[in-house]
């Protein structure tokens, strides 16, 4: 008898996995969709896994997700994402607005927002969940494989009502949800989508390997606190053809921990409003490469900007700069270890020990920079503990209206370049060795 209950039970379990599986079978298919985001660099690349990964197609209508910009879609999708989880696949979303709260993508996972689908974030602070002493970022990814979101649709943060709480004051316990978050992961491919108004960052990577952004288009007011475009460390970084806009960093390598932050592109990108493209201010773990060529900055607070300070630096070099332009940019080249703000005279300040977190910055390359109508030029603040050390200037025509600042700096070269100004002296130095000028 006793067998015969286990010969049971064990049929009944059979048939209910197998019904499970025919569920799951029953809302997904076998398509071909364009523009679900292909290898970006070659045939061969497996840069966010290989196309058949994500042949399997779940759209989040099937699991029953309404798009009428009122309905809570929640559960849905992340069942559709569940699913595509279990063996890979491609979660569409398709044209219409869809209200959500917190999601997770796992690994071998395609999220694509069709052209005129639009992912919105809930924005009642009271319900939003937390998670971990925080706001449960919108959607992550943690410690996973091949993910990409890609597509021509929105995800939209509805962020005004978390500034306006933030800029109130009463959000003082827990910190805003980013948009978009993932940590320790690899293989992750971003392209076509928009994101509007998140309530923090609208990306933030934290030492994610193997990485590339295309095509993407970040939107923000100006006002927008700690709207950061792309904050990112981790190794194998491409960022490209790009447009941000938004209320702080453009981007920010933000290198605060070990491991470091090696082997990293940014190219044919465009910055309106924003804070620069900026390094720190969290230095410690890091930065050991960076190629940044063929980019335009018009607007922004600050274009090329480095930033750390004592007891909140490490190693920062080999940093390449080519074919910039930047029009009215308030701080275009901007190198400071005294962030976030300059003394008023480098005469004010002593050398201290040199510490393990005290900010190098070293051999930096700027080649073709066009700078025009910006109020400052440039600024190079070291330290008198810890100079700047080789700077090189080719090929660069800068015009602002006060001269540049140099002051604590080893081996500063200008080649061919031009200093203009409106007011006072073209270069003023303190402790600083520049030549070429």
């Amino acid at each position: 008898m006793l067998v015969r209950k286990l010969y049971f039970g064990s049929c009944v379990t059979a048939i209910l996995i197998l019904i499970t599986i025919f569920c799951i079978s029953c809302k997904k298919s076998k398509v071909y969709h364009p523009d679900m985001g292909s290898n970006p660099f070659s045939s061969d690349s497996t840069l966010g896994g290989t196309d058949d990964v994500y042949e399997s197609a779940f759209n989040i209508k099937d699991f029953g997700a309404v798009g009428d910009d009122e309905t809570m879609n929640t559960e849905a999708i992340q069942e559709a994402l569940d699913s595509a989880g279990i063996e890979g696949g491609t979660v569409i979303v398709p044209e219409g607005t869809f209200l959500s709260g917190p999601l997770t993508i796992y690994g071998n996972t395609n999220f694509h927002l069709e052209k005129g689908a639009v992912l919105k974030m809930i924005n009642d602070i009271d319900s939003y969940p937390l998670k971990d002493d925080r706001y449960e970022n919108f959607i992550s990814a943690s410690h996973v494989s091949n993910v990409k979101i890609t597509g021509k649709g929105t995800i939209n943060g509805q962020g005004k009502v978390w500034w306006d709480a933030f800029e109130a004051g009463e959000l003082t316990e827990h910190r805003r949800p980013q948009l978009i978050y993932m940590e320790g992961s690899s293989n992750i491919v971003i392209s076509g989508i928009h994101t509007v108004d998140p309530p923090n960052t609208h990306y933030s990577l934290s030492q994610c390997q193997n990485v590339f952004f295309n095509n993407v288009t970040i939107t923000a007011p100006g006002n927008s606190a700690n709207t950061d475009g792309i904050n990112i460390s981790g190794q194998h970084i491409l960022i490209e053809n790009c447009v941000i806009n938004t209320g702080d960093d453009n981007i920010a390598f933000n290198a605060a921990h070990a491991p470091t932050s090696t082997d990293i592109t940014v190219k044919n990108c465009t910055f309106g409003i924003g804070h620069g493209l900026s390094i720190g201010s969290w230095t410690g773990g890091g930065l050991d490469g960076l190629v940044v060529d063929s980019c335009v900055f018009n607007g922004t607070t600050s274009g090329i900007r480095l930033k750390s300070k004592r007891k909140g630096g490490g190693l920062v070099q080999n940093l390449s700069y080519s074919n910039i332009k930047m029009t009215n940019v308030r701080w275009p080249i901007f190198i400071s270890s005294y962030y976030p703000e300059l003394p008023d005279n480098p005469k004010n300040d002593l050398p201290r020990p040199v510490l393990e977190m005290t900010p190098i910055w070293k051999n930096i390359s700027l080649k073709n920079v066009n700078i025009s109508n910006c109020p400052n030029s440039i600024i190079i603040w070291g330290l008198p503990e810890m100079h700047v050390k080789n700077v090189t200037f080719e090929d660069c025509d800068i015009e602002a209206n006060k001269g540049a600042r140099i002051y604590f700096a080893d081996n500063v070269k200008f080649k061919n370049s031009t200093l203009n100004n409106e007011e006072g002296d073209k270069l003023t130095t303190y402790e600083a060795d520049v030549s070429g000028l």
